[in-house]
């Protein structure tokens, strides 16, 4: 046999080369891309009669379809402003609302406080519809929705304030709370304190007033600790021992954030 001339044999070893590394380069590109030929069964297959399909060894893999995500995006609706408004006599369904869910959590709690309205259902009532009429009555409402409430008074009550009976210097011009009240769902965002903080602004406004007096409900010791976190100091018992909220609170009037108040 003739010896093949080397000459000949290198240009014919480079090609087969690089025929090989261009056929491992699209077998490789082919698996990144997923178009790899799907390879063919080593052993025959035969058809099974009553079957419509073909053999599955025939049939290409199909590739689970990749989940749909949809993402929708829903817009907050703002709530309602909270605002301060005087009450009208149309509140009055609204405050005595007030009045009776507080009468039912302070119940609750086991809590004797508003469990049956003083001294009747009916004076109660009257004075909470005086206070609307007199334009005394702070209501804080979200929306429609009435939010707090307290009642302001000018003058003590003679019954309750006696010289003697409380060591508050009754000839000073003050403020006098009633009926300080929070919705439940509204409460801990200091609405209470803010109320205080707005009468108190709009009695030294109108007519001077130098300090804040409450009357409180006798049993209720963890509402004198929640008024005298808030800067009020004992000052006496009223002396009618069947009158409920004999104990006797006040605080001197200092300007105080509050929220803007109505005009």
């Amino acid at each position: 046999m003739q010896p093949t001339n080397p000459s000949v044999l290198r240009p014919l070893a480079a090609q087969s080369v690089a025929l090989g590394l261009g056929l491992a380069w699209v077998t490789l590109l082919a698996a990144r891309t997923g178009l790899a030929p799907t390879p063919t069964p080593t052993a025959p297959c035969e058809f099974q009669l009553g079957r419509d399909s073909e053999p599955p060894s025939l049939i290409a893999p199909r590739r689970p379809s990749a989940p749909i995500l949809v993402i929708r995006s829903f817009r907050r609706r703002k709530p309602p402003p909270i605002r301060l408004e005087f009450a009208t006599p149309a509140d009055l369904d609204a405050i005595l609302g007030l009045i009776e869910e507080a009468s039912r959590w302070l119940k609750g709690k086991g809590k004797d406080q508003w469990a049956e309205p003083w001294p009747s259902r009916e004076q109660r009532d009257a004075r909470v519809l005086k206070g609307l009429v007199n334009r005394k009555t702070l209501i804080v409402r979200q929306g429609d929705t009435a939010v707090a409430t307290v009642t302001m008074a000018n003058w003590h009550n003679p019954k309750v304030w006696v010289k003697g009976s409380c060591t508050a210097n009754l000839t000073e011009r003050a403020v006098y709370l009633h009926r300080l009240i929070t919705a439940r769902k509204y409460a801990g965002h200091r609405l209470g304190e803010s109320l205080i903080n707005s009468a108190e602004r709009l009695a030294r406004a109108k007519y001077g007033a130098q300090r804040t007096r409450i009357d409180v409900w006798t049993t209720n010791t963890d509402l004198h600790g929640y008024y005298q976190k808030l800067g009020f100091k004992p000052c006496g018992k009223c002396p009618d021992p069947s009158y409920p909220s004999g104990a006797l609170f006040e605080r001197p009037i200092v300007p105080r954030r509050s929220m803007p108040l109505p005009e």
